[in-house]
């Protein structure tokens, strides 16, 4: 493996999202490689909108589901404030990637909650890591390019095989996300796919 003898994602997006499919896909595919895989959903309002992670982690000398404070090697952020949320998780030289969106709750709307904006929540990362951590795109453009805006979390998964950190073969994780989507959809995940990992480095979205 890459970097060690295990690897700990943490994924954080919004309900609706597809965060826990994704974590699932990458769990099985780390599975049919052979390694040990520990995951921990959390759903909170899902069905709202509200925040949803996941904890994923593959490789030996795995305790507990959860990955600690400050320990995990990629935090992926399907939305940029779950990006800031959940950026304690990241270790010190660990990577950030992170969807540009911004999505407003409705309290934000109706007054009861203010919530800041895209360049603000973007500061409070860039205060906190260096921009050598930061990898910045827009998941919803790339999606929207393969045909299906419900790609997002395969967008995600792409960018995350991008940077050589999985300890499996990309193929092995491409056959499972199109053996967990239906069959109609499997032509534009596998596109969304490509595009985020296409992504890095140049191309779509914002790099940092």
């Amino acid at each position: 493996m890459t970097g060690g003898e295990k690897l700990d994602v943490v994924l954080a997006g919004i309900g609706g999202q597809g965060v826990v499919l994704a974590s699932d896909i990458l769990g099985r595919a780390a599975m049919r490689a052979g390694f040990r895989v520990r995951i921990a959903n959390t759903h909170g309002l899902a069905q709202r909108e509200g925040s949803v992670s996941s904890h994923v982690r593959i490789g030996r000398g795995i305790h507990g589901p959860m990955v600690r404070l400050g320990g995990a090697d990629v935090v992926v952020g399907f939305e940029l404030a779950e990006a800031a949320r959940n950026l304690k998780y990241l270790s010190d030289s660990g990577v950030l990637i992170s969807n540009s969106t911004l999505i407003y709750p409705l309290a934000h709307y109706s007054g009861h909650s203010p919530w800041p904006d895209g360049r603000e929540i973007l500061r409070m990362i860039t205060d906190q890591i260096s921009p050598d951590r930061l990898i910045l795109l827009n998941a919803e453009s790339l999606a929207l390019r393969a045909g299906n805006i419900r790609t997002v979390n395969v967008v995600m998964l792409g960018v995350l095989s991008s940077l050589d950190l999985l300890p499996f073969p990309e193929e092995i994780l491409l056959s499972e996300i199109e053996r967990s989507v239906p069959r109609f959809a499997v032509e534009s995940n596998l596109r969304a796919f490509e595009y985020g990992k296409s992504a890095v480095g140049g191309g779509d979205g914002e790099t940092g």
